[in-house]
């Protein structure tokens, strides 16, 4: 039987042997081996493999094993430190026509579930320009724009205002992930001058406009007048206001998607975990 002791690899040996403790030495003994103390590799252990060890193709497979378990590792680290959906805007709101310099709020949109945006309830407001026929439109998820919020006007400026509130627990702190900033997704044209303003906690704010652009566009969070904001969000608003061309009568725009954006060394876990897999594969 084997007595207590330590795996070991003796100086020139080629694989791990069991040691134990020198003569009237304790099974502590043992340990103090690794660190420079006497140890002996009795005759009848000399050989034995350590049990928790295994050499040869056994030790392969097992590390085989390790590679894809890091692997796994690395890609769900990075799945769980990815972007929070602020809103897809893909539950519907009332639609809301306002004219001639008016402002209306439309119903409070309350969570429940299978809503797809953040806190627990959701304003609507618009403003539209002050003019005989002016007018602004304010759309989220209808049969016409689904998964959009759609804002249109025909008359500078018209404004709307989408407001989230009641962010609570751990959709509070923004910069989980290492974020870097708030995306949103422009699904189609722009056919006029769009302005889209964020305002934090009703103190932070920052702003982009937008001509006639397709795609999506990153407000990082050093842009905002107070980043430390968003390490304790408890409202979020959003401002789009719209201007007209001289060959175009009517504005209108739609935002598909508004999410916060994680850092690229956040997304870089993700090719380390595939690296890995790749690694796994090769190896078997």
């Amino acid at each position: 039987m084997i007595g207590p002791g330590i795996c070991r690899r003796s100086p020139g040996a080629s694989s791990l042997d069991w040691v134990n403790p020198a003569p009237g030495g304790s099974p502590g003994a043992a340990l103090q081996a690794l660190s420079g103390s006497k140890f002996a590799v009795s005759a009848r252990n000399r050989g034995h493999q350590c049990p928790l060890v295994r050499t040869g193709s056994g030790a392969h497979r097992s590390m085989k094993k390790i590679d894809l378990a890091l692997a796994l590792c690395g890609v769900l680290a990075a799945c769980n430190a990815g972007a929070l959906t602020i809103d897809s805007f893909d539950t519907t709101q009332s639609n809301k026509r306002v004219a001639n310099g008016a402002s209306v709020d439309i119903p409070i949109n309350t969570s429940g579930a299978g809503v797809t945006y953040i806190g627990t309830s959701r304003t609507l407001s618009s403003q539209a320009a002050t003019g005989e026929t002016s007018w602004t439109d304010a759309r989220i998820a209808t049969a016409s724009y689904p998964s959009a919020l759609y804002v249109a006007n025909n008359a500078s400026p018209g404004t709307v205002y989408v407001q989230w509130n009641g962010i609570s627990g751990s959709d509070r702190d923004f910069t989980a992930g290492n974020a870097l900033g708030l995306r949103i997704s422009l699904p189609a044209l722009v056919n006029n001058a769009l302005t889209v303003t964020f305002l934090v906690n009703g103190t932070s704010s920052a702003s982009r406009t937008f001509t006639s652009s397709t795609s999506d566009d990153l407000f990082t969070f050093a842009s905002f007048t107070d980043r430390s904001v968003f390490a304790d969000v408890s409202t979020l608003r959003m401002t789009t206001t719209m201007t007209l061309g001289t060959s175009d009568p009517t504005g209108w725009a739609a935002i598909g998607l508004v999410e916060t954006v994680p850092l690229p060394g956040t997304l870089m876990l993700v090719g380390i975990g595939l690296a890995g897999l790749a690694r796994s594969v090769k190896r078997a």
